[in-house]
């Protein structure tokens, strides 16, 4: 029975030493790392890992995953101050999930949601003040709501009362 649990216990010590490349930590920026045609490289294969990078204090500006060259998870980023500036979620480089960024002051700037890079589900997204600038639901590659998009003029001028487009051109 001891020597089974002595094998347990050397099998769990070699195993929690081995190396995962998911979990690479590598600064932005660094020898060797290089992008070509959207894949993120070092020493010319793909990367998988952790991306990040510093600002001159020494804080961090922002952290994201990489699977095989791509971003795949989740990525965030602060301001100098350590305000939180965004967190993106990514499946094979698109957004697929949350996507949240922030104003410098701390409010919040939008909140989406993507699935296999398209806008769906509740979209909100916020002026500096706070005040809402847009509300809306993105279904099937349509919005439904308030999208903050302003419809009261026309791209080709004055269009009379109950005339045309072409009524209105001169």
């Amino acid at each position: 029975m001891r020597r089974l649990l002595y094998i347990l216990l050397i099998a769990c010590l070699v195993s929690c030493n081995r190396y995962d490349a998911r979990h690479a930590w590598m600064q932005a920026g660094v020898s060797g790392m290089t992008s070509e045609k959207g894949v993120v490289n070092k020493d010319g294969k793909p990367f998988s890992g952790y991306v990040y990078s510093l600002f001159s204090t020494g804080d961090t500006e922002y952290v994201r995953h990489y699977d095989k060259g791509r971003l795949n998870g989740v990525s965030r980023g602060w301001y100098a101050d350590g305000q939180q500036k965004f967190l993106y979620t990514y499946n094979n480089d698109v957004y697929d999930g949350s996507v949240k960024e922030w104003f410098p002051n701390g409010k919040l700037y939008r909140s989406f949601n993507y699935k296999n890079g398209q806008e769906s589900g509740l979209q909100t997204m916020y002026w500096d003040s706070g005040v809402l600038r847009a509300n809306y639901e993105a279904k099937n590659g349509r919005k439904y709501g308030f999208t903050g998009i302003k419809n009261c003029t026309s791209p080709i001028g004055d269009i009379p009362a109950g005339g045309t487009a072409a009524a209105g051109v001169q």
